[in-house]
């Protein structure tokens, strides 16, 4: 618990319904304990909402990265939709990027820079924007 202090702790039922948390408490640093008041179908454990960041998809290993983009009209990602399959490094020794050629890239996989707009600040966030994992554990 110390790494993770705000971790969300959630509960469901058997018919999908969220359980309401009774207890919640710490009773040693690296210890939490959860009671829901209800009869636990499946746990959901993930980081705190707020701590979204920036990054890349990893495949097979740690070296292999590659990002799965969104589709620009509702900001949907798919499985199997739009991807950028290379990373363009500055430095890849240095795990440096190449941002204006990740820009680039962004731009001719979704078509923004065939015959539109370029890929906006905003655009560019959307891409790259990474959510919080969530582990779920059904009983």
């Amino acid at each position: 618990m110390r790494g993770w202090p705000d971790l969300e702790v959630t509960a469901t039922d058997a018919n999908g319904i969220a359980l309401t948390q009774a207890r919640r408490s710490q009773p040693a640093p690296d210890l939490l304990l959860v009671l829901f008041d209800g009869e636990i179908a499946t746990l959901g454990i993930a980081e705190k909402s707020q701590s979204l960041h920036l990054g890349f998809d990893v495949g097979s290993g740690p070296a292999d990265l590659f990002k799965r983009l969104r589709d620009p009209v509702n900001g949907h990602q798919k499985r199997d939709g739009l991807a950028l399959d290379a990373v363009p490094w500055r430095n890849a020794a240095a795990r440096a990027l190449d941002v204006a050629a990740l820009r680039a890239a962004i731009d001719a996989r979704v078509g923004a820079g065939v015959g539109g707009p370029t890929t906006t600040s905003a655009q560019f966030a959307l891409q790259m924007v990474e959510g919080v994992e969530q582990v779920v554990f059904p009983r």
